[in-house]
């Protein structure tokens, strides 16, 4: 059994009282719109081998193997009978590795050469997540802090407790070194080869602590999302250094998928249709865009590299990200990265381009500003344009100006759309305990004004009609 020890003064909380997303992100993502390959079946997690294949795997026990360029009509072959798949992680072209609820492991050939082989590895328990740095070499991490691991397909299992609560993610940058993250705020880091009796170090002090999502994308450098809508760089050095919490996202809305190309750039998706692209440990270059419904659930996300990404939801979608210069996610082989509540993973890569690219477009706007009691600052907040050979053209919503004037408790902001836009809707929400609500958007144009707020904070929401929206959170002192 782990120890659990707390780093006393040692996490640097970033407080935003204000944020408006910039226009121009670090690795500036345009997405695609959402395509059906599942029906409305959930997918739970997705892995990419290479520039032209990826494997989501489902609540109902099947993969389905995709080209991110040329999305079709992905069979989706049975690997696990009536099982719910909670992760995937792609080693190879010809070898993934899903895990299920019922404790079993399942190796498949994602080209389809070969039928798929199921092993129970960790008896009647839960499995929530798996890495594997190599093809004969997979960690997988239970509900009841366990780490497994074993050699697939058939390999004999290792299981050691090396926590004391369940792990919802784990991460394996190499062959010698996981770490995993749970529902206290703890991380813990071992070497899966012989895990020993490690220590579990409590590294978030959110609101809601629990942390769901994780990837390594170096042995010295580890990034974890939590429920709160916050990040968590570290260094899992044993205890763990430079260990820094951004809020990147709404408070409480859940970054259940994360992925880092680089150790400089990663990708977080919220259970309320939003990606997030970052630094880590900073607000620099942030980048928000609303992605999906909002009663879409993305529950996973794999990036090849720093300008291709795949999403996919709860309503069986994927969506694809890229950018003017960068193409279809892949990966090369490795598989380095792993967690989230899907048990994302992805390996090192490139990306497509040319007319591989799923999506393509230019960047346009600044970085907006913010309002304070007694007086107003402008600004403008953008997005990127592009086109989807999914979905014809994309529009793209733009954040003008934005006048916060606290002292009249009113708001006013400005919009436009890139592309030919049929309306706009816009959405208030109050942000009540830390909390921000779904938004329901209505009818607008621009300029769009509030009156007689209350002292509070606020996320305003628009978009143009079919487009992806954008947000600016402000407060009424």
């Amino acid at each position: 059994m782990a120890r659990r020890l707390w780093l006393s003064g040692a996490i640097a909380v970033v407080a935003v009282v204000l944020v408006v997303i910039p226009s121009v992100a670090i690795g500036d993502l345009v997405w695609s719109s959402p395509t059906d390959i599942d029906g409305s079946t959930a997918l739970g997690g997705v892995a990419c081998s290479g520039v032209n294949q990826c494997a989501a795997v489902d609540a109902s026990g099947a993969e389905l193997t995709f080209n991110p360029a040329s999305l079709g009509s992905p069979a989706a072959p049975t690997v696990r009978m009536s099982a719910v798949l909670d992760g995937v992680t792609c080693a190879s072209a010809t070898q993934c590795v899903a895990v299920d609820t019922t404790g079993y492991a399942t190796t498949f050939d994602p080209t389809g050469a070969s039928g798929p082989t199921s092993s129970h590895i960790d008896g009647s328990i839960k499995l929530l997540a798996v890495a594997c740095p190599q093809t004969s070499q997979c960690t997988a991490v239970d509900n009841s802090g366990n780490e497994v691991t074993f050699d697939p397909p058939s390999g004999t299992p290792q299981v050691v407790s090396v926590d004391g609560g369940p792990l919802n993610a784990v991460a394996c940058p190499s062959q010698t070194q996981c770490t995993a993250v749970d529902n206290s705020g703890d991380e813990v880091t071992f070497n899966p080869q012989s895990p020993g009796s490690p220590t579990a170090y409590s590294i978030d002090t959110s609101p809601a602590h629990a942390l769901i999502s994780i990837a390594c994308p170096a042995t010295s450098e580890c990034v974890a999302g939590d429920r709160y809508g916050a990040d968590i760089a570290f260094d899992p050095t044993s205890p763990p250094t430079g260990v820094t919490s951004t809020q990147i996202d709404i408070p409480n809305w859940a970054l259940d998928g994360l992925a880092c190309p680089s150790t400089t750039q990663c990708t977080a998706v919220d259970n309320f249709g939003f990606e997030v692209t970052f630094a880590p440990g900073t607000l620099t270059g942030l980048s928000t865009m609303h992605i999906d419904s909002l009663d879409s659930d993305l529950t996973a996300v794999a990036c090849s590299s720093t300008t291709a990404c795949v999403a996919v939801d709860s309503d069986g979608d994927v969506l694809l990200g890229g950018t003017s210069s960068g193409g279809a996610t892949g990966g090369g082989t490795g598989g380095t990265t792993g967690g989230g509540a899907g048990g994302i993973a992805s390996g090192g890569g490139g990306s497509a381009g040319g007319s591989g690219s799923p999506t393509s477009g230019s960047s346009g706007g600044a970085t907006g500003g913010d309002g304070t009691s007694g007086g107003s600052s402008g600004g403008t907040a953008g997005g990127s344009s592009g086109s989807s050979p999914q979905t014809g053209g994309m529009l793209t919503t733009l954040l003008g100006t934005s006048r916060i004037r606290a002292r009249n408790h009113s708001a006013t902001f400005t919009f436009r759309a890139e592309g030919s836009a049929s309306g706009f809707e816009c959405a208030l929400v109050r942000v009540q305990r830390a909390k921000a609500g779904r938004p329901h958007y209505s009818p607008c144009s621009s300029p769009k004004s509030y009156t007689h707020l209350a002292g509070a904070t606020y996320v305003f929401y628009v978009k143009a009609r079919r487009a992806n929206a954008v947000h600016h959170r402000f407060e009424i002192p």
